[in-house]
């Protein structure tokens, strides 16, 4: 089997908590613009993809668990030198939409990104075929209302650095001093 990678990262300024703030149009609280939540408990955001037309609508993210692995979970993956070096960590991840609007080919849990030790927010490898130490599960096409799905985010950090967190990258106009929502071991 033939499995290919693609790695990247990008920088991350951590937030501090506020109130609450509740949305009239899904009739639930959402997670505030700065807050600091520890892995396992979860954020109500406002969700927005990407692509044409834009689907809106509210979910619920959590980064339920963050563990080490080992690069011989790759031994069937072809590295190149700065990766093989590099330290596997594995994000179990559990998505509800928990809004009105279903929300079809889209994947709101690749917006969760991990944080390293350094304070740098890490994108999760994308594999091209199965990997079995940290599987995606069955990930629906159609997000209905009150559906859920778990997934598992892989990536490698260079260095001898790990993963100590999760992003949700999120801005607030009415609060630009405070940005995403952040998650620590």
């Amino acid at each position: 089997m033939h499995v290919r990678l693609v790695v990247s990262a990008a920088a991350l300024a951590l937030g501090m908590a506020g109130p609450a703030v509740t949305s009239a149009a899904n009739s639930v609280t959402l997670t505030p613009v700065g807050s600091v939540l520890k892995v396992g408990k979860p954020a109500i955001v406002p969700y927005q993809d990407g692509g044409k037309p834009k689907i809106k609508g509210t979910i619920q993210i959590t980064p339920q668990s963050i563990v080490k692995g080992s690069i011989k979970d790759f031994a069937n993956i072809k590295l190149d030198a700065a990766q093989k070096t590099a330290t596997p960590y594995y994000m179990k991840v559990l998505t509800k939409n928990v809004g009105k609007t279903v929300l079809a080919g889209t994947r709101p849990d690749l917006y969760l990104n991990g944080v390293d030790d350094r304070g740098q927010s890490q994108s999760s490898i994308i594999f091209f075929g199965d990997f079995a130490r940290c599987s995606e599960g069955k990930v629906p096409k159609v997000i209905k209302p009150g559906q859920s799905y778990e997934t598992c985010q892989a990536f490698l950090i260079a260095r001898g650095g790990s993963i100590v967190g999760a992003v949700w990258s999120e801005y607030d106009p009415k609060h630009p001093d405070k940005t995403n929502i952040n998650w620590k071991r």
